[in-house]
């Protein structure tokens, strides 16, 4: 198949972006390996540095407590190798941020109203292009390095928009392997998302990858789904040095109506910030994988695209935006939250009242810490670590096996995600008696 090698990210290593080589003609495949960081991390004395450089609380928390760290190393050096989330290792409060991993899964959705233009789109070129801005534009709160804390089994977390155009739900439903499923509703579409990662443990950094689940995003009027990978995520500087986060691999959204399909190469950060945060990528079409839109961005910042011409190497027209941040920060952002992850911590005491006790803006450690009240914080954390390990060993005593409440085990021979949504949430959480809210407390 012909592509583009310079606008994709592969071959003789010239710069320049993808509207720069578009002219460009080779013939490759689209195999993408990943550089291992075990090569260029995991020395002592090491400090490699977030190019941009701004520290929020969770960095400041842990300059505070560098002895912390050190005496953190010594535990995890013994865990080189190895995938942490396997074993039992409780993190110093210092690396948190008040917010749980269900409430990060939700915030795949602040830009949800590109799906809403994607649904609106005829041509399936112009709509696969907004569906891949909504992609990338996913892990925009991901350059945030504090850690959201551990759903605990049965957990929940809901979001309805403003607008009332879309509704999120998501809940833990596998500890070991942590698993988190979600699913938001919006006009005329669904979107389903199943967090089931693993981790590799280098030493200074972490790289952390999908292993069953995905993404699926469903469009009800066209008939039309489409599904896509997630790439590697790896944080830096755990021990030595201001913690940041990037992205690299391959990923690839289809449909399984059209012989479109879209190939995004999420590139991986050089010495001294080059290729920060990129991304690079193409929408091809039919059996030889023709380029019609060309795509270039940042993962933090925003996404262009360009048309490309029948011959499939002449650009067409100007490059154009498909997806630009929302830069605007609340006051007093200590963790460097946006306005949509404030807006996910928020609810009001009406609110708050139709809430199963589940949620997790109930939690008392994550209140605690959004408190600035860490020694709470700390001590709330650890007693709920123990109560799942204690409940986990009860069931297991009776030989007892979890079962989930919003959402199914999926049969994956079948095609199925591995978790399915059963649609009973927003109608039985809406009805609930106050005996059975009071049920549905899990924090205590």
């Amino acid at each position: 198949m012909q592509y583009l090698k310079s606008s994709l990210g592969y071959g003789n290593g010239e710069e320049g972006g993808v509207f720069s080589g578009l002219s460009r003609f080779v013939t490759s495949g689209l195999d993408y390996l990943p550089q291992s960081v075990k090569n260029i991390l995991g020395y002592d004395d090491l400090e490699v540095v977030n190019p941009e450089g701004e520290l929020h609380a969770t960095n400041k928390m842990a300059e505070e407590h560098s002895g912390e760290r050190k005496a953190l190393w010594e535990r995890l050096s013994k865990l080189i190798g190895t995938d942490v989330l396997a074993v039992s290792l409780s993190l110093p409060i210092w690396f948190f941020e008040p917010t749980s991993a269900l409430q990060r899964q939700a915030e795949t959705m602040e830009y949800s109203e590109l799906i809403d233009k994607a649904a609106a789109c005829k041509d399936p070129v112009e709509r696969m292009s907004y569906v891949a801005a909504f992609a990338i534009s996913a892990f925009h709160h991901t350059e945030r390095s504090g850690k959201p804390f551990n759903p605990i089994l049965g957990e929940t977390y809901e979001f309805i928009r403003k607008d009332n155009k879309m509704k999120f739900v998501s809940e833990q439903v596998s500890h070991h392997p942590p698993i988190g499923a979600a699913h938001a509703d919006g006009d005329g579409w669904a979107f389903h998302e199943v967090s089931a990662v693993k981790t590799k443990f280098f030493g200074n950094s972490v790289e952390i990858y999908t292993t069953t689940g995905g993404r699926e995003l469903s469009f009800k009027d066209i008939g039309e789904t489409y599904t896509w990978n997630t790439p590697t995520t790896c944080v830096h500087n755990l021990i030595v040095g201001s913690i940041w986060i990037e992205h690299y691999g391959q990923v690839t959204i289809k449909s399984d109506k059209s012989d479109v399909k879209c190939i995004l190469n999420f590139k991986q950060s050089g010495w001294a910030g080059a290729r920060w945060h990129e991304i690079e990528g193409a929408i091809v079409e039919g059996e030889a994988e023709s380029p019609r839109i060309m795509l270039e961005g940042r993962w933090d910042d925003s996404i262009k695209g360009q048309r490309v011409a029948a011959d499939g190497s002449t650009p067409e027209g100007e490059p154009y935006l498909l997806w630009e941040a929302d830069r605007t920060l609340p006051p007093d952002n200590k963790w460097g939250f946006t306005n949509f992850t404030v807006e996910l911590n928020a609810a009001d005491i009406k609110y708050e009242q139709q809430l199963p006790l589940s949620d997790s803006r109930l939690r008392p450690d994550r209140r605690a810490l959004e408190k600035g009240d860490t020694v709470v914080a700390s001590s709330e954390k650890n007693r709920l670590e123990e109560k799942q390990r204690s409940e986990r060993k009860a069931r297991d005593g009776k030989a007892e096996t979890w079962t989930p409440r919003w959402f199914r085990e999926g049969d994956l021979s079948k095609g199925e995600l591995s978790w399915i949504f059963l649609g009973e949430y927003w109608d039985k959480t809406r009805a609930m008696t106050p005996e059975e809210r009071s049920n549905s407390m899990l924090f205590y």
